[in-house]
């Protein structure tokens, strides 16, 4: 098993504390002879108040911390990781939606920059910010209830 990024514990922290059951650590998936990790697999049952029916939600987390090495190198890996691992859980797990999960540090560093922009209105990213010193997410962008 590939070693965990230095932020995977306080995204799940984050994760449990907004209400989401961690259910795979990693999320184990096999597509032809290959077998492909993804970080973390979570759901919620989110209450909807008009019919008072519970709606399950499920969604993958690859997590990234951006620390180390060119963080223009470590965008390029992340985002093709990314667009791998969509299309793979479309094809194997077409109702779970993935997320990228990066600290707050890295969505200043590199996503809020000009180049960061532009790869997130070129590729339909789904993260999730977090700050790891409190464990809490801070932006859902876009939010779980929301598609694109």
């Amino acid at each position: 098993m590939p070693p965990r990024d230095s932020i995977h514990d306080a995204v799940v922290e984050a994760l449990m504390k907004d209400g989401w059951a961690i259910t795979h650590d990693p999320l184990s998936l096999q597509y032809g002879e290959r077998h492909v990790l993804i970080d973390l697999g979570a759901e919620d049952w989110g209450d909807s108040l008009l019919s008072l029916e519970r709606a399950e939600v499920q969604i993958a987390i690859e997590v990234k911390s951006f620390l180390g090495g060119s963080a223009v190198g470590q965008l390029e890996q992340a985002v093709g990781q990314y667009v791998v691992y969509d299309m793979l859980l479309s094809e194997v797990d077409p109702g779970r939606t993935l997320y990228l999960a990066i600290s707050t540090v890295a969505f200043d560093d590199i996503f809020a920059e000009p180049l960061g922009e532009l790869v997130r209105q070129r590729v339909p990213l789904r993260v999730i910010i977090v700050d790891c010193q409190n464990q809490e997410i801070v932006k859902w962008m876009p939010h779980p209830s929301q598609t694109f």
